[in-house]
């Protein structure tokens, strides 16, 4: 759990999946909706939407 500006406490969510354009983008659409959640999503291929990095994880 993190904290937010205001104080509230949050979930951080990284969803990732291979080029990050479908399961991954998926998920962070459905669960970027939901109170209490930071979302995010990332790929692991060189070719992905995003790449995941370091900065992504903690």
């Amino acid at each position: 759990m993190s904290t937010g500006q205001s104080g509230t406490h949050f979930l951080k969510l990284l969803f990732i999946c291979s080029r990050n354009r479908i399961r991954s983008l998926t998920a962070e659409r459905i669960f970027g909706g939901l109170p209490g959640l930071q979302v995010r999503s990332a790929g692991t291929q060189p070719n992905a939407r995003i790449v995941v990095t370091e900065g992504h994880i903690g």
